[in-house]
């Protein structure tokens, strides 16, 4: 991942034409940009769009946790577009860097290696990612559906913020982003480079029945799941849509989860496979007994070495799109770039309603 930290300078390079600026500024108080339809004048400045992102190859989850409560408190003119496997800010270049370096200051993120953290685009470079986010182009499945739906809920929360607060500059930005992350959405569905009910927690899922069907086919069994975040309760969901009955675990108190410590004292007895769904930085999990274990950790979570690790796991087949569905989304997200570029350098042209 290339990226442009505080401290690194160095252009962000894209396909298109770099980091471009992108006049999307706009002063409009909440009830008039709720209800306006004409023509909407640029505020005082363009900025230059930027987003910061911390995602699940730069940090693990409790990192990115504590992100997302130092940035949404930094008390800059950013905004939250955060899904389950990544922190995000929407902001100007200048609040980008600053934003950045307080990052790195309050948590000291600890990046993998040769990988800045977090990473900074700017301009098109930052359109472009976020749409391709949009479109399951930067997931683990090619073409999941749910990280687009992800977005697009960021983008509604992050209007409904702008829109009921003092004026925001990113509002009539906010407002073509979520028109062209839901246009993307609509298309490539049209088009099968977004695929609905296809995600890593239903590859998980699905390896589970396949590593031993018959154990976990019972009405008397169930499946045990480690790990209550959003990815560990997407999981459960995958899991009991295949009419499969669930246990939840969890190190800390979460909702509908069992403490750790029931494991091995006798509440797993009818558990014949587990799905481990934790970012811990080592390995510590081990089944109180031999049964399939399906580890999703990037970092290897299992101690045992009989398990499906998350690499295994995606070099199966299907989980990447044929060539022409990916060229497809490529095409779409510069189609979408490009529309936003115009409109955004437009300062007569009509605002996209939401």
């Amino acid at each position: 991942m290339v990226a442009e930290g505080p401290t690194n300078t160095a252009p962000v390079p894209s396909s298109g034409s770099g980091a471009s600026s992108v006049s999307g500024a706009a002063s409009v108080s909440g009830a008039a940009a709720a209800s306006r339809s004409a023509a909407t004048p640029v505020g005082p400045a363009p900025f230059t769009l930027a987003l910061v992102e911390l995602t699940w190859r730069d940090a693990p989850a409790a990192v990115r946790a504590a992100a997302r409560a130092v940035g949404d408190a930094s008390g800059r003119s950013t905004v939250p577009l955060h899904t389950c496997a990544r922190a995000a800010w929407l902001c100007s270049e200048r609040d980008a860097t600053a934003l950045a370096a307080h990052l790195r200051a309050r948590i000291g993120v600890q990046a993998a290696p040769g990988a800045p953290a977090p990473t900074v685009r700017t301009g098109e470079a930052a359109l472009r990612h976020l749409y391709r986010v949009a479109v399951g182009q930067d997931s683990l499945v090619e073409g999941e559906a749910d990280v687009g739906l992800q977005v697009r809920d960021a983008l509604e929360d992050a209007l409904d913020t702008a829109l009921g607060a003092a004026p925001h500059p990113a509002t009539r930005t906010l407002r073509l982003l979520r028109h062209e992350v839901v246009r993307l959405l609509r298309e490539g569905r049209l088009a099968g480079f977004v695929r609905p009910a296809v995600g890593l927690a239903e590859v998980a899922a699905a390896a589970v029945i396949e590593l031993d069907a018959s154990d976990v086919s019972g009405a008397d069994v169930s499946v045990g799941v480690v790990g209550a975040g959003a990815l560990g309760r997407r999981v459960v969901h995958a899991l009991e849509r295949r009419g499969l009955r669930v246990r939840l675990y969890n190190r800390t108190a979460a909702s509908g989860a069992l403490p750790l410590d029931r494991i091995g004292a006798g509440a797993d007895v009818a558990i014949s496979a587990w799905i481990i769904a934790t970012s811990a930085p080592s390995p510590w999990f081990t089944p109180p007994r031999p049964v399939p274990v399906v580890d999703l950790g990037h970092a290897r979570q299992c101690l045992t070495t009989d398990t499906l690790s998350l690499d295994a796991l995606l070099a199966r087949p299907g989980l990447r799109l044929p060539a022409d569905r990916r060229a497809a989304a490529h095409a779409a997200v510069e189609a979408a770039v490009a529309r936003t570029d115009r409109r955004l350098a437009s300062p007569t042209r009509p605002e996209v309603r939401r």
